[in-house]
């Protein structure tokens, strides 16, 4: 991981944190506005899903995940789970 990808992780991480914080605020004080409270808990899902994207990028490939790009065909490989 570069100084690059910990600082966009790290931004994220707080951005993520701050997120959490203020849909459980804004959850407890509009607990009749469900759609609003909806809306802030899609917008915590979806900052999650790109951390999510951003770690899947900076994590090496298995040797068995490289294996299997090289050999998509081998026996092994078609039980694989696709992303």
């Amino acid at each position: 991981m570069t100084d690059k990808d910990e600082i966009c992780s790290t931004s994220l991480n707080d951005s993520l944190q701050i997120a959490i914080a203020e849909a459980l605020e804004m959850c407890d004080r509009l607990s009749a506005d469900a759609k609003k409270c909806a809306a802030a808990w899609e917008s915590i899902k979806a900052l999650q899903e790109e951390g999510t994207a951003s770690l899947s990028n900076a994590l090496p490939k298995t040797a068995f995940e490289a294996y299997c790009e090289a050999h998509p065909n081998a026996i092994e490989c078609q039980f694989r789970e696709e992303d």
